[in-house]
């Protein structure tokens, strides 16, 4: 019976530890002077509009591909306000938020008012000699 009530208890503190709209939960810091909706990968990846990558700064002699994941606030101006890299290869990570200040959303519009959004990016990437890509995974 105890382990049972220390189950519920951890549940109940890992459900309230992110913010949680319409059963998607984000770790994006909604504050009430700035409330945040949380979209799932599918809508986040419907709202961008534009993704480039950073040419590699490394001596262009990386060769890398592969995904990375992002967990990104994006302001109600459709730039991204913060990133936090959930996976990806750690080469490619510093390039990819480096050039998040040219990406772009579409900003959310609830009630005539653009609203900061909050959720999970992946993006398909690849760098090679003087040439850098990238693409988003639409899931």
């Amino acid at each position: 019976m105890r382990r049972v009530l220390l189950n519920a208890v951890l549940l109940i503190l890992l459900a309230d530890s992110g913010s949680t709209q319409g059963g998607v939960t984000c770790d994006c810091g909604n504050s009430p002077d700035q409330p945040t909706v949380c979209l799932t990968e599918k809508q986040m990846s419907h709202q961008v509009t534009h993704v480039e990558m950073e040419p590699d700064r490394m001596g262009n002699h990386l060769n890398l591909n592969g995904v990375a994941v992002f967990e990104l606030i994006v302001g109600e101006d459709g730039h991204v306000v913060n990133a936090r890299a959930i996976s990806g290869h750690p080469l490619a990570i510093p390039l990819l938020i480096g050039a998040m200040d040219k990406w772009r959303f579409k900003p959310l519009v609830q009630n005539e008012t653009a609203r900061q959004v909050c959720g999970r990016l992946s993006v398909r990437f690849a760098v090679a000699q003087n040439s850098s890509k990238v693409e988003v995974v639409r899931p």
